[in-house]
């Protein structure tokens, strides 16, 4: 899911300066944009199903699986070298904010884990990371980054657990308000 902050007012009491969501956009089981899920949800719809895959779980599990046809189009428009978050990431950021102005406008990842699919060969014994390492956080940030063309000093992970979406809502917020930039998309 993403979506983008802007300044309508700012003033000096940072609690009285209004921000706006100015776009949104989510790809899930049910599929692509925030009509298309509310509408397949007052029909009733559930994209959650019993999933059976072995690169996951050992046993059946109840999930949301996001389409396959939907990762086939966005490796077409985005190549074979990144995972699919970073691509679900940068598919949303171009939908919420197509053009994105130069300098002013900020990235913020929100992450609980991260690309979680490369963990595997990591949890065996002791790794510990290089910095340069996609499996962290701040290098998925990166490559969505440059998915996306947003600079890296523009670029801001916030990872909180569960509250990592609200979290980067807030940061986002106070960044416009301070003057820090104008717009701020958060994904």
């Amino acid at each position: 899911m993403g979506i983008a902050l802007s300044a309508a007012d700012r003033r000096s009491d940072m609690l009285k300066g209004k921000v706006y969501i100015s776009g949104a956009s989510m790809i899930t089981a049910l599929g692509e944009g925030v009509m298309t899920n509310v509408e397949a949800l007052l029909r009733g719809e559930t994209g959650v199903r019993r999933v059976y895959d072995p690169h996951v779980t050992q046993s059946s599990v109840m999930a949301g699986i996001i389409p396959e046809d939907i990762y086939e189009r966005l490796r077409a428009s985005f190549g074979d070298k990144y995972t699919r978050t970073e691509m679900l990431a940068a598919e949303c950021i171009r939908a919420v904010m197509p053009d994105i102005p130069a300098g002013r406008t900020r990235l913020i990842i929100a992450s609980a884990k991260g690309n979680v699919s490369l963990l595997e060969g990591h949890c065996g014994g002791p790794h510990v990371p290089s910095d340069s390492d996609p499996v962290l956080c701040g290098q998925m940030a990166m490559r969505i980054g440059g998915l996306t063309g947003i600079m890296p000093r523009n670029i801001y992970v916030i990872s909180n657990a569960c509250i990592s979406g609200i979290s980067a809502i807030v940061a986002a917020r106070r960044m416009i308000l301070y003057g820090v930039c104008d717009n701020v998309i958060v994904a």
